[in-house]
């Protein structure tokens, strides 16, 4: 899928097809639905059968084989109940989590969504055809617009022996343990920094409408030039020595945050 990043940021939307566009919310519409209700429209298309199995690493490999993408697990019965509980902490299938994902992201409605037994979905408001590689481009987009990327550190190896399952198993409660404790950054914490970071100011109004992706790009600039900054005035101490470092200028590390 040929995303147009610049025109994600300056417009936040994504031209999908010659019938759908994909919208990126601004920071405002994302804090009214709640951060809990958002990552519901995130997880359809962004987690992987893998990453969600990785905790029962002794099946994940069948379970990957048998079902490579959620879109396969969802055209199974017992499949399309069990993930869809698992992302939604619900009753919620996930065919009916790809509806409400679908209509969210496209500003259409969940009714316009129909799954037919042919392993297809069809929206007949814009006569559009969703199958599996359908599927995958539209959550590609997903992941572009919400910059969502796998815990790599939680996700289980292929193939692994039986000495190396119990190995897994430890490290990856452990990992998850971790996890659990460390401080989480919400949207608000990352509104206070973009907010205090910048030298100019920007005020809240004009933070709760930017786009979400064009939101994280900001952030990540002013993190990158305040930790420059830092860092000269740490090299420019007259008591520290330089002369075997060097320090680029934070402009060299600045480029569009890409999905891939």
């Amino acid at each position: 899928m040929d995303i147009n990043y610049t025109s994600l940021l300056l417009k936040g939307i994504i031209p999908f097809n010659d019938k759908v566009k994909i919208y990126s919310p601004t920071i405002d519409e994302i804090t009214t639905l709640g951060e809990g209700k958002f990552s519901q429209y995130v997880k359809p298309f962004s987690i992987t059968i893998r990453e969600l199995y990785s905790g029962m690493a002794e099946i994940v490999d069948q379970v990957e084989e048998a079902f490579p993408t959620l879109w396969d697990m969802s055209f199974d019965k017992e499949g399309n109940k069990e993930i869809g509980n698992m992302i939604s902490q619900s009753d919620k299938t996930l065919h009916q989590l790809f509806a409400k994902g679908f209509a969210y992201w496209t500003r259409l409605n969940e009714e316009d969504f129909q799954f037919l037994s042919n392993k297809k979905a069809i929206c007949k408001k814009l006569n559009w055809v969703i199958d599996k590689e359908e599927y995958l481009n539209f959550s590609e987009c997903i992941r572009a617009v919400t910059l969502s990327k796998p815990n790599e550190d939680l996700i289980a190896p292929k193939n692994m022996s039986k000495a190396q399952l119990r190995i897994w198993k430890n490290v990856y409660k452990g990992r998850v343990r971790k996890l659990s404790k460390e401080q989480k950054v919400e949207l608000g914490d990352k509104i206070l920094i973009l907010q205090g970071s910048s030298a100019s100011y920007i005020s809240f109004k004009e933070i709760g409408e930017m786009n979400y992706y064009q939101f994280n790009n900001l952030l990540k600039v002013f993190m990158e030039k305040e930790y420059y900054e830092q860092t000269l005035r740490i090299y420019t101490a007259y008591k520290f020595d330089t002369s075997d470092m060097e320090l680029k200028n934070w402009r060299e590390k600045i480029s569009l945050q890409k999905n891939i």
